[in-house]
């Protein structure tokens, strides 16, 4: 977790799973790997700072809470293994997806003069309203009785830029507000701009996946302010936008 020294496994993980994931990946490397028992004191002893949480602080993608109660319902083994090869597939074009952003943001580090890549995200509601409380809150205590603040962050990586918007529901949160955070990074940001943007924003049609946030970009390249633009969201959603390239004679 970024905010403490811990290390947290996704919520449900079990660790005969992972042992398993590990005997079978040895077994097509043709090594040899230890027992189970061994395995959890190994884990016990090298690694007390990875842990296994028995809930969840953050809200599941639809497919995995689907899967994840699929799986609790049935003991037919072979639904069961259906439903966690479905799972790991799931799980891996997700990595797939975090990887290919990761690829993006060492891009813009090493070459800034080439690419740009920005992260639009916004933090849970809940967590922002004021006053803030520690520990737990009196029944008495409704978030009617609250100021809703929203926060949201803009970061630019290998520009040195990170912003911090707040505001207090004071207009919709929808693509007007993704459209303002864009537009004050870039007028932020030293000139000239890269030629390449690259984008990574959440999977929520409201904000980001719509008609409004594809006319913007599309006008950005338009007014070739850049040559290219690509607009990651969370799986499965990824779009490109191209400046028409002229034809050699």
């Amino acid at each position: 977790m970024p905010h403490k020294n811990e290390i947290w496994l996704p919520y449900n993980t079990r660790k005969v799973d992972i042992y398993n994931k590990y005997a079978e990946e040895c077994e097509e490397r043709s090594q040899k790997f230890c027992c189970e028992e061994s395995f959890r004191n190994m884990w016990k002893y090298f690694y007390p700072h990875v842990s296994i949480k028995t809930c969840s602080l953050f809200t599941k993608c639809t497919i995995c809470v689907r899967l994840g109660r699929n799986l609790a319902k049935t003991r037919d083994p072979v639904k069961r293994r259906e439903i966690k090869l479905k799972r790991q597939e799931h799980d891996a074009r997700q990595m797939a997806e975090r990887l290919a952003y990761y690829q993006r943001r060492e891009a813009a580090r090493k070459e800034p003069e080439k690419y740009l890549s920005l992260i639009v995200d916004g933090m849970d509601q809940a967590k922002t309203y004021l006053p803030h409380f520690v520990g737990d809150k009196s029944k008495d205590l409704t978030t009617a009785d609250q100021m809703k603040v929203h926060v949201s962050g803009v970061i630019s990586h290998g520009h040195g830029l990170r912003t911090t918007y707040v505001d207090f529901f004071e207009y919709p949160h929808d693509s007007n507000l993704t459209l303002n955070l864009l537009l004050k990074l870039l007028g932020k940001l030293r000139k000239p701009l890269p030629p390449i943007l690259y984008i990574q924003a959440d999977n929520c049609y409201r904000e980001n996946k719509n008609k409004f946030m594809l006319a913007f970009l599309d006008m950005l390249v338009h007014m070739k302010i850049f040559r290219e633009i690509r607009c990651s969201a969370v799986w499965p959603t990824n779009y490109v936008i191209k400046r028409p390239t002229p034809l050699n004679n």
